[in-house]
């Protein structure tokens, strides 16, 4: 049924993919995800950490009410409240990173499936024309017009032929997986010139792999001074109302907890190991970042003057050769090998022209990711 389907559906488009990869993209739930627990994470922090106590006793005509609010004098406080801040900074440009490279990958997987449609249509015209071969050569190995050499070598071709096609199938059938899973569209298919895969250009944007990573640097330093703010105690400030055989006291309470046996060596080491983890992390995302610049930046230089040779499909120049190579092996003016060794030519040809296509779409999505352009989005 869903073969059917499939079928039936019209192809989508590279904008339409990616579009869909942005709404179904397990990865980016998984962002999203990450974002609203930094957001909850601020809230928290932005208020005060510790919870007010209240504590009371009553007895024979005797009653004791207090209540007290834990304040922090350090800035252990403010601390938080900064990490906090960098840490959703930094989830925000991870996920926005996240859509870049769902966009991307929304891209490739049509790409590919696009490359796969077109592998199937040559391997089947290919296998087409051999069974063509095959049947004439029968006829005229039959009539005492050529060799059974002749007959033998088309029958390779077609059963070479037909692996080609199984080939071709099992990895459309898995390109369009792909497409279905980033997509959520089990229908979903790519049929047509892979270079439209290629987002259009644009200028280089902020890398957000690099803010990301330089936001959680920045969060690191900060839970750092906040856990060694808490070194110090909160000061508790509060209330106390004591009514005793009916003679009522109201006074102020000011109390601090001296922390005399712990001084938080625990977590400031871990705090300590974080920043160190966060700065080491920051560097290597920075180096990677310039250097697939640097990469995709050569890679277009290389390229580019490739692509301007790459014309329109050259499917009608193919079908033109493979018949005139029928005519002539009919025709006696080609044996049967030069008849096979022209058809692949001419085939190859065409599966070549596919190919750098691909290869030049795949080489400006590669770009654009790396420059961080938002071209890749539709």
């Amino acid at each position: 049924m869903i073969l059917l389907l499939a079928t039936m559906a019209a192809a989508m488009t590279p904008g339409e993919a990616v579009r869909a990869a942005l709404v179904h993209d397990p990865v980016l739930a998984e962002a999203e995800a990450r974002v609203e627990a930094g957001e909850g994470a601020l809230a928290a922090a932005s208020w005060l950490r510790h919870n007010p106590r209240v504590s009371g006793r009553v007895g024979d005509e005797r009653l004791e009410l207090e209540a007290s609010q834990a304040v922090s004098l350090s800035g252990e406080g403010l601390a938080a409240a900064r990490s906090a801040r960098a840490s959703l900074d930094s989830v925000e440009a991870a996920r926005d990173r996240a859509r870049l490279v769902t966009a991307a990958e929304a891209r490739r997987a049509w790409l590919r499936a696009a490359v796969a449609q077109s592998e199937v249509e040559i391997a089947s015209d290919e296998l087409a024309g051999t069974t063509r071969l095959r049947e004439a050569a029968e006829k005229r190995v039959a009539a005492g017009e050529a060799a059974e050499f002749e007959l033998r070598l088309a029958r390779l071709e077609e059963a070479r032929a037909v692996g080609l096609v199984l080939r071709a199938r099992a990895s459309l059938a898995e390109s369009r997986a792909s497409l279905a899973a980033l997509t959520g569209d089990p229908t979903a298919t790519a049929d047509g010139d892979p270079l439209a895969a290629a987002p259009p250009q644009g200028a280089a944007g902020a890398r957000d792999d690099v803010r990301a990573a330089e936001a959680s640097v920045e969060a690191a330093r900060a839970a750092l001074a906040r856990e060694r703010a808490a070194t110090i105690p909160a000061v508790e400030i509060g209330v106390f109302y004591e009514d005793d055989a009916g003679r009522a006291v109201v006074g102020p309470t000011l109390g601090v907890e001296v922390p005399l046996w712990q001084r938080n060596p625990a977590g400031r080491g871990s705090a300590r190991g974080d920043l160190r983890r966060a700065q080491s992390e920051a560097a290597s995302t920075s180096a990677r970042a310039t250097a697939e610049q640097a990469a995709s930046s050569e890679r277009m230089r290389d390229l580019e003057p490739l692509a301007a040779l790459l014309g329109d499909d050259p499917a009608g120049d193919a079908t033109a050769v493979l018949s005139g190579v029928e005519v002539a092996w009919l025709a006696g003016e080609l044996d049967i090998a030069e008849a096979t060794l022209l058809r692949a030519r001419a085939l190859d040809g065409r599966r070549a022209w596919v190919e750098a296509r691909a290869a030049v779409a795949e080489a400006r999505i590669a770009a654009a990711l790396a420059e961080g352009t938002d071209t890749l989005f539709p």
